[in-house]
């Protein structure tokens, strides 16, 4: 097998973790986890569509997002090693190198030269290129942390989110700010926007919406719900399965820009 059929042999195995991990999701939709009911708020006397019931999302979902961010995460280690074993001209075996992902761009050279001794600069400078830091490149530092959490406990896949598309009110207030700031430039925004509920993780009570009618709250606000991350500090309410998607996307498209290399 060629190096870099090794290397995409992980992210294919990271495929098949989506898959089960989109099964488990929608099974998890499919028990109806979520039920709205309406009540009256009786200082504003407005109709309150909230959350009456939410259930937790399955311990499965952190095992098998785990399983996959490891393999993705793990086909950057492997990039990692063919480039020091093409460099240096040897076939190893190599101790301590692996893909750097740091906090910052000041701290990637350094990690270049302690992961990767022996490859050779143009793969030093295209890794630079990537920006495997915070704020140089999102999916990788995420991807980077997240395979780090799972190594000591489950990740927090489980925050349940939600988001609404903007209603009149919601129109009318973003409106008199556009104004305000925007003078008589045309408003951009038409109502098929989305905005995220308040409260995440989400739980049952949660306020959703409010109107003047339940006919207002039933026809003119569409929800909807996903199971989000939530690990504070690293990533929180973005949707468990697309961004495990994204990672796989950008660690593949990497691998095929350092094909060249190998």
């Amino acid at each position: 097998m060629a190096p870099i059929d090794d290397i995409r042999s992980k992210v294919e195995r990271a495929g098949e973790h989506v898959a089960d991990l989109k099964s488990e999701i929608g099974r998890f939709f499919a028990t109806e986890p979520y039920a709205r009911a309406i009540k009256d708020d009786p200082q504003t006397g407005e109709r309150v569509c909230y959350l009456s019931v939410c259930k937790d999302v399955p311990l499965r979902v952190s095992i098998i997002a785990g399983d996959a961010i490891h393999n993705i995460r793990s086909a950057l280690d492997y990039l990692a090693y063919q480039l020091v074993r093409v460099g240096s001209g040897s076939p190893g075996p190599f101790a301590n190198v692996y893909f750097p992902i740091s906090e910052s761009a000041l701290e990637l050279e350094d990690a270049i030269q302690r992961k990767l001794k022996g490859a050779r600069p143009e793969a030093k400078d295209a890794i630079r290129a990537v920006k495997p830091y915070k704020g140089g490149n999102w999916p990788l530092w995420h991807l980077h942390r997240l395979n780090i959490i799972d190594k000591h406990r489950l990740l927090v896949a489980a925050g349940n989110t939600g988001f609404r598309n903007m209603g009149p009110q919601d129109l009318e207030m973003m409106r008199k700010i556009w104004t305000g700031s925007h003078g008589s430039e045309p408003f951009p925004l038409t109502g098929g926007e989305w905005m995220a509920l308040k409260g995440f993780p989400l739980k049952a009570g949660d306020e959703l919406v409010r109107g003047r009618t339940d006919t207002e709250i039933n026809y003119q606000y569409r929800i909807h719900f996903q199971v989000a991350f939530n690990e504070p500090g690293v990533i929180q309410r973005q949707p468990v399965l697309e961004t495990i998607e994204g990672m796989a996307k950008v660690v593949d498209n990497i691998i095929s820009d350092f094909a060249s290399m190998l």
